[in-house]
């Protein structure tokens, strides 16, 4: 009996899945794929990341970090934070002052541990539908928890069990073979083998295993009970966000109480703009560009389900950011050659909050006069920069990707010309973020070229205040502002807001 060809075994994978699995959009007259390249995916297994030691390091972050925090941290910190004239900055109140402490304090031990959320596992005991998956997505820091547990634990609970069970949360394909080119080429095997287009010349990056893996993703609608949409053959009737969440690609997760419960749900209920926001893989399992594949499987996931290119926002916060700009640009640059000059792949707008848009410190004086005040450290990006093994010290993979200018590792690099096709933008900062010199950069340069940009700079706010409980109304007040620039987009269009 012959061996499957990769398209049957992907026909049959689909035909096995259940209901609300996306079929891939496959290309009406795609570039052949190499033989070579077919041969290696079908015989690599689909990755899977590792499980002991992150294991090891969340149940030692546990064991240390919550008695040294309640016993000796916070009251040190609410000490510190009682009298303005002792607060970091004296225009905070004592709750922001006491916030702004206590995440920089987390953010330390979060780095110094190297601690990630334990990579989800499809049909896992945290996907169960019952308190033990909800108190393990809780302890693993990927869902509802935290400091809400304390005042609303009945809530969070219900919040978790929801997340492990039903059609919010959606398991992705990869994307078609078709699709794997340019920066995201798959390697062979051969040692020999070299990608030369027109935006990366090097070698292969991705491993053959990543055209097998599944991403998952999270709904947050724009109206509480309001079911997700499904697979079911109908065309969409209103726009979407596709979302990234931040944390310098090493750590936090889509659905935790930071990026899905405090910035995505609010984000959807204040725009009217419902949420799909993915989980991709964290670095050094998801080196970069793995997370530029499973965002590329997560828009064509929204295509296969009835969403038009321009009814699909891209957005995200600090690298969410990030990758939105690299997926935009892979859509723009490599999608014509899949589906014809005449086919548009342009995102409605983005929407890209506190981005990281820059590798390099030296160029942003605010990298170094808001230190003080932000929630992040130094080590904080160059942790993610390490495990998404770019830049110098990585030279030996990847010579191109050595150099931390290179606009698909400081998106802000990107030439004149790509600035001027860029879709519509909003950016946001905090007044007193590290990232906020690149974030007015990166909003220069576009009105340069001709783009249209809206911008917003919030005043005593901290790098991502998006996903901080205390500056819930300050980041309503942006989603607002955004919510009234999509609909300046949206105008004269058949599709609804809430």
């Amino acid at each position: 009996m012959a061996p499957a060809t990769p398209q049957q075994s992907t026909e049959k994978a689909q035909s096995a899945a259940p209901a609300h699995h996306a079929a891939p959009v496959v290309p009406h007259s795609a570039p052949k794929v190499d033989p070579a390249v077919a041969l290696a995916v079908r015989r690599a297994k689909p990755p899977r990341a590792k499980f002991w030691r992150p294991l090891l390091r969340m149940v030692i972050f546990h064991i240390y970090f919550l008695p040294l925090t309640v016993g000796v941290a916070l009251p040190a910190l609410i000490l510190k934070n009682l009298l303005p004239f002792m607060r970091t900055h004296p225009q905070w109140s004592f709750l922001q002052a006491l916030s702004v402490s206590v995440v920089r304090w987390a953010m330390h031990n979060f780095i110094a541990l190297r601690l990630q959320p334990i990579a989800p596992r499809e049909g896992g005991w945290r996907e169960s539908p019952n308190f033990l998956a909800a108190l393990l997505v809780t302890l693993n820091l990927s869902g509802p928890g935290g400091f809400a547990a304390v005042r609303r634990p009945q809530k969070v609970v219900k919040a978790a069990k929801k997340q492990t069970h039903g059609h919010d949360r959606v398991w992705m394909d990869a994307p078609p073979l078709e699709y794997f080119r340019g920066l995201l080429t798959i390697h062979s095997g051969s040692s020999s083998a070299m990608v030369r287009s027109p935006t990366y010349t090097g070698p292969p990056l991705v491993d053959p295993s990543w055209a097998k893996a599944r991403t998952r993703a999270f709904w947050f609608m724009r109206k509480a009970g309001e079911a997700p949409p499904e697979l079911d053959g109908s065309k969409r009737d209103r726009p979407v966000i596709l979302y990234f969440h931040g944390g310098a690609g090493v750590t936090f997760a889509a659905g935790d109480i930071f990026m899905g419960q405090t910035l995505a749900r609010n984000l959807a209920s204040t725009t009217g703009i419902d949420v799909f926001s993915v989980d991709y893989a964290l670095a050094p399992h998801g080196a970069f560009p793995i997370p530029v594949t499973q965002a590329l499987a997560a828009w064509l996931h929204l295509q296969s389900m009835g969403y038009a290119p321009d009814q699909i926002f891209l957005g995200g916060d600090s690298f969410g950011s990030h990758l939105s700009l690299a997926l935009e640009r892979y859509l723009r640059l490599e999608m014509p050659a899949l589906h014809g000059e005449g086919h548009s792949q342009k995102p409605l707008g983005m929407i890209l909050l506190s981005p990281w848009v820059s590798a390099v410190d030296q160029h942003w004086p605010s990298r170094e006069d808001n230190i003080k005040y932000d929630i992040i450290t130094r080590s904080f990006p160059i942790w993610g920069l390490d495990a998404m093994r770019v830049g110098p010290k990585h030279k030996h993979r990847n010579g191109t990707l050595a150099n931390l200018e290179n606009p698909w590792i400081s998106p802000v690099n990107q030439p004149k010309e790509e600035y001027a096709q860029h879709c519509p933008a909003f950016v946001a900062n905090g007044a007193l973020e590290c990232l906020l010199d690149e974030g007015k950069e990166f909003v220069k340069r576009s009105r340069s070229a001709g783009a249209a940009v809206e911008y917003v700079c919030v005043a005593l706010e901290p790098h991502d205040f998006f996903t901080m409980s205390t500056s819930v109304q300050a980041s309503r007040g942006v989603y607002r502002k955004i919510g009234t620039w999509a609909r300046k987009l949206l105008d004269n269009r058949p599709y609804e807001l809430a």
